[in-house]
C-alpha cells in the first residue's frame, strides 16, 4: 500500500466513513467484546489516537512492539495476561462484518480447530483458540 502507508498505518486509513481500525473496534464490540490490544509497531503513535478516538465503550491496552516479532509478536509481551483463556486474534487492516458468534459455534463443531497448526509447529494440544506461540 505504498506510498499510502509511509505515513499512515494500515489501521488507521479512512473507509467510507471510518478507519479501518473502527471497523475492526466496532464489529468485536457488537459481538460481545469488551477488551482488545492493539499491537503498535509502524506509527504507533497514530495507530494509538486512532483508537482512542473510536466512540465505543471498549477497554483497550496496547502493547508496543519495536522490532516485529513475527505473526504472532503480539502474544508474547501479553502472555502472562492472555495464558490459560480463550482470546481472539485478529487485524485492523482488514474489513470484516461477519458474526464472531457464528464463528464461535463454528469453531464449537470442531474439538480442535487449530491442530493442522500445531502438528506443523509441533505444539501439543491445548483448549480451543488458547494455541501458544511456539517461541514460548
Amino acid at each position: 500500500m505504498l506510498p499510502i502507508t509511509k505515513g499512515i498505518p494500515k489501521p488507521s486509513i479512512p473507509f467510507l466513513t471510518k478507519p479501518l481500525l473502527h471497523w475492526a473496534l466496532e464489529t468485536l464490540e457488537r459481538s460481545g467484546i469488551d477488551h482488545v490490544f492493539i499491537n503498535l509497531h509502524h506509527l504507533p503513535g497514530r495507530v494509538k489516537s486512532c483508537a482512542e478516538s473510536y466512540p465505543g465503550a471498549l477497554d483497550i491496552s496496547f502493547s508496543y512492539e519495536p522490532k516485529i516479532l513475527g505473526t504472532a509478536g503480539l502474544f508474547v509481551p501479553l502472555r502472562s495476561r492472555i495464558e490459560g483463556k480463550t482470546f481472539l486474534a485478529t487485524n485492523s487492516d482488514i474489513v470484516h462484518t461477519f458474526s464472531l458468534e457464528e464463528l464461535e459455534k463454528d469453531l464449537d463443531g470442531h474439538p480442535e480447530p487449530w491442530s493442522p497448526w500445531r502438528s506443523v509447529h509441533g505444539v501439543p494440544a491445548t483448549p480451543r483458540l488458547n494455541c501458544p506461540h511456539p517461541a514460548w
